[in-house]
């Protein structure tokens, strides 16, 4: 049926704010909506669902299709995320944490910070 949602189950609940760098409660109190779909079916729902949120500065979870989302809108929402990509190869130099996403994500994010810095 076309006009059923994609999702199958959702969740809403309430964090208060935290200091955690890549957290998505960092420095403000948030409400989160959970949707939990099967990821082939439903990337132009999400899709659908970031454009509705972005303006209200919505906050992506690091564990849920961050592959998803424009790589410069999470620079946006997370400002100490050169410090994590930084972490990351440091920590992982030959990459045997990573796979082509993570690897590819990682690297759209560099890009995006190293632009930045030229001005």
């Amino acid at each position: 049926d076309g006009a059923r949602l994609p999702y199958y189950n959702f969740e809403i609940r309430t964090t208060r704010r935290d200091e955690a760098a890549l957290s998505c409660c960092r420095g403000r109190d948030s409400m989160w909506i959970d949707f939990q779909a099967k990821a082939d079916v439903s990337r132009e729902f999400f899709e659908d669902i970031e454009r509705v949120l972005r303006p209200l500065g919505f906050r992506k979870h690091w564990a849920k299709g961050v592959d998803n989302t424009d790589p410069a809108y999470l620079v946006e929402q997370f400002p100490q995320i050169s410090e994590f990509v930084k972490l990351v190869k440091s920590l992982d130099p030959l990459g045997k944490f990573r796979n082509e996403r993570t690897e590819s994500w990682l690297l759209s994010i560099e890009d995006i910070l190293t632009k930045a810095a030229k001005g």
